[in-house]
């Protein structure tokens, strides 16, 4: 009898306890449509603006105009894309307020609209989508076009929601600044050029800047307009009159990278020492370019070499593959890489005595367990690879401020009458030991290396606020180097916890029927 009452009271305290909790629920439901909260536990944030968008948004002048081309019927991937665009530039509205208008837009909803779509320049495109069990192709549009005062921008392809908010910020910022910066690829010395090696890094460089050429051959200054020069991969030795460029150059307040290779690399892994003539230039500078190869024995990419038995997948530690171990983690430029790989790179020193005066930012280095090349280069992936002197080497760096000219005391090379100037007190100069890591087949595979480039020209020619949302898409998280054992560890772990936790349960469930079993009634 005892045990029956009790039974019922149990049974009562539950059914009260369970109207309590949807109870509660049904409060809390209530009171979140009156209030709206978003936690983004995402590591870089990638569902919420950052500081620099909101910045930007707050600080419009003038009414923004986003049309957005989607068209009603589209594919299940993209009206999922739809929707997340909609949440982002819900996002927008928020902070740019009376200042930022908003509108989609279905292109195909009349021929005029259509008409004035493609006239802007956004492609109609086909879709395979399921239709009546069967897969048919569509047109539609995915688009979105900026507007502001009698200029515009678009986007002809939207493909994902990952890089959005940069692209998106960086137009809004284009549209509404005063002037665009430019920068210039210097051309002469055989430097890579950008519509075969580097198309990717022009392209992406065009959406924030006014990009040009500089041949320092005919002895062409960059116009007072150019605020960064870029020299990448040069072969060809530097005359008196191209180190006087860009020797005045940096003299002049602008900002110079240099990404050169102390060694070229054909496609039979011959190798040829570049003499660039340079070297003596940039110690004045406060930085050593080193004409060697590094190889990285704990950090280090596969890489795939075709033979005469067909193409095969080697560890190659002349490819070293910083990781964020290796990336200054003060420096905006790099702290948020997760790998750069560095193809047949040289190494570069900092010269202290020269530069105690200013900004040093050493940004990227290869682990302790890496050792150098300087003769009798082999690069034959399948040697037996034996390390001499191992230490970190550094790859890439910064030095902001105060230079002293190269051509201080010397008078200026024929064809130049001005008198150099012999100093300057605000210059920027950026030195990678490496320019094979920015071509176009490398930035393809690699999307750090692209944001790595991309970050150092903004770094160079801006503020830095741009690349705290570029670096917000980076996806790549590398696994640490394991030792052999270690990786039959964690498979075989991966492998038989499942059935371990199974069986666990199974135990602990079985003990507490037991134990139910035995229990005896009150």
């Amino acid at each position: 009898m005892f045990s029956f009452n009790r039974k019922t009271k149990l049974k009562a305290g539950l059914y009260s306890n369970t109207i309590l909790i949807v109870g509660i629920l049904v409060a809390i439901n209530l009171l979140a449509g009156f209030f709206f909260y978003r936690a983004d536990l995402t590591k870089n944030k990638n569902y919420s603006l950052s500081g620099s968008t909101k910045n930007i948004l707050r600080s419009l002048d003038d009414l923004v105009t986003i049309k957005v081309y989607f068209s009603r019927d589209l594919p299940p991937n993209l009206v999922s894309l739809r929707q997340e665009v909609a949440d982002l530039l819900a996002e927008y509205k928020t902070y740019g307020g009376d200042k930022l208008k908003i509108e989609f837009i279905d292109p195909l909803k009349d021929q005029a609209t259509e008409r004035e779509v493609l006239g802007l320049g956004i492609p109609k495109l086909q879709f395979n989508i399921w239709q009546k069990e069967k897969l048919q192709m569509v047109n539609g549009y995915s688009g979105i076009a900026l507007f502001y005062a009698d200029k515009k921008e678009i986007i002809p392809e939207v493909v994902g929601s990952q890089n959005l908010e940069y692209d998106l910020t960086t137009l809004i910022k284009k549209l509404t600044s005063a002037k665009q910066e430019k920068v210039a690829f210097a051309t002469g010395n055989d430097e890579l050029k950008i519509d075969q090696d580097l198309s990717l890094a022009n392209q992406f460089l065009s959406q924030q800047y006014e990009v040009t050429l500089v041949d320092l051959n005919q002895n062409q200054s960059p116009p007072a307009d150019v605020k960064t020069l870029l020299v990448v991969g040069p072969t060809k030795t530097f005359s008196e009159k191209e180190k006087y460029i860009l020797d005045q150059f940096l003299m002049k307040g602008g900002s110079l990278l240099l990404a050169y290779n102390g060694v070229s690399v054909d496609q039979n892994l011959q190798t040829t020492k570049n003499n660039l003539e340079l070297t003596d230039q940039f110690e004045s500078y406060g930085l050593k370019l080193n004409s060697d190869l590094v190889l990285d024995g704990a950090s280090f990419e596969i890489a795939t070499f075709n033979t005469e038995y067909g193409p095969i997948l080697t560890q190659y530690p002349f490819w070293p593959r910083i990781i964020q171990s290796g990336f200054n983690q003060d420096s905006v430029v790099v702290n948020k890489l997760q790998a750069v790989i560095f193809p047949w790179t040289s190494s570069i020193e900092i010269i202290k005595d020269k530069v105690k005066d200013n900004q040093i930012q050493q940004l990227a280095k290869t682990t302790d367990k890496s050792w150098q090349m300087t003769e009798n280069f082999n690069l034959n992936p399948q040697q037996d690879f034996k390390p001499t002197e191992q230490k970190s080497y550094l790859i890439a760096a910064t030095v902001f401020g105060k230079f002293t000219s190269f051509f201080a005391g010397k008078a200026a090379p024929e064809g130049f009458t001005d008198k150099p100037i012999e100093n300057t007190n605000d210059s920027r100069l950026a030195v990678v030991g490496n320019a094979q890591f920015v071509r176009d087949g490398f930035v393809r595979q690699y999307q750090d290396n692209l944001i790595f480039f991309l970050n150092l020209v903004d770094n160079l020619t801006l503020s830095s606020d741009l690349i705290s949302i570029r670096a917000k898409a980076i996806s790549s998280s590398p696994l640490k180097n394991m030792s052999d054992s270690q990786r039959v560890f964690y498979k075989f772990a991966g492998i038989l916890s499942p059935t371990l936790i199974v069986i666990i349960l199974g135990i602990i469930k079985y003990i507490m029927r037991k134990r139910k079993i035995f229990e005896p009634e009150v």
